[in-house]
């Protein structure tokens, strides 16, 4: 029998190798002062395990296992995966699979866990900004454990943005979207979009215009890919909100 840290990274291995190289364990009970709901959980499950993606790993892995069925294929990549990390865990660490979860999206503030992790500060765009990767990288998974882990993650940096004098992510947007106070203006950015020979209909400019990590940025086929998924999400929020919806955070 593999003792829980032994099977923890065996499962984070196997991760990596799937294209899920970024982690995180906080406890659960710091998280619940971003997350309260997991205060009633923390007792009976006292490690939580934060996996992400960076760079274009996922994409490699997932073009590698020819992973593209008619849904999200990122999304169902990533929840076989970490289902597959679960199951690796038993019999010695019993493990729940917080979110992604129909249910979980507008209860787990996903980003938040990031900035606890030290994995991101807000950017102008409105998404994180990771002190190494930049604007690519993606959460991809929240999971509780039954043992307590000794905590894994970034140490404490400042904002990349604090120090960006010339903020090109904002200048880079052709409409000014980007940079007010909910980071972008969802019907300015949809309308832009939406227009016929926009150069915004595969890709967002202001991203890709970030110096922060910009060796790690994504292909350009996954760039196509999230900016397609997300537009009809972006959409519903905007029905109901001017800002961009935790969601935007798995691009």
């Amino acid at each position: 029998m593999r003792s829980p840290a032994s099977r923890l990274d065996h499962g984070l291995a196997t991760l990596r190798s799937r294209g899920l190289g970024l982690h995180a364990i906080l406890p659960t009970a710091e998280a619940a002062t971003v997350a309260p709901k997991l205060a009633e959980l923390a007792e009976a499950w006292p490690s939580l395990v934060l996996v992400g993606s960076a760079g274009a790993t996922l994409w490699q892995s997932m073009t590698a296992a020819r992973a593209f069925g008619p849904a999200d294929p990122v999304d169902e990549y990533c929840e076989d995966a970490l289902f597959d990390f679960c199951d690796d865990l038993e019999p010695d660490v019993a493990t729940t699979l917080l979110w992604p979860a129909a249910d979980a999206g507008a209860t787990l503030p996903v980003t938040r866990l990031g900035e606890l992790a030290g994995w991101s500060h807000r950017s102008p765009l409105g998404l994180g900004i990771h002190p190494r990767f930049g604007l690519w990288f993606a959460y991809r998974g929240v999971l509780l454990l039954d043992v307590a882990l000794e905590p894994l993650r970034e140490p404490v940096a400042p904002s990349p943005c604090d120090a960006c004098a010339d903020r090109p992510c904002i200048s880079a947007c052709p409409v000014g979207a980007v940079g007010g106070p909910a980071g972008v203006d969802l019907g300015l950015c949809l309308g832009e979009r939406d227009r016929e020979g926009a150069s915004c209909v595969s890709a967002c400019a202001s991203r890709a215009a970030c110096p922060i990590g910009a060796e790690h940025r994504y292909p350009a086929e996954q760039q196509g890919h999230h900016h397609r998924f997300s537009t009809p999400m972006l959409r519903r929020a905007l029905a109901t909100s001017a800002s961009a919806p935790p969601e935007w955070s798995r691009s």
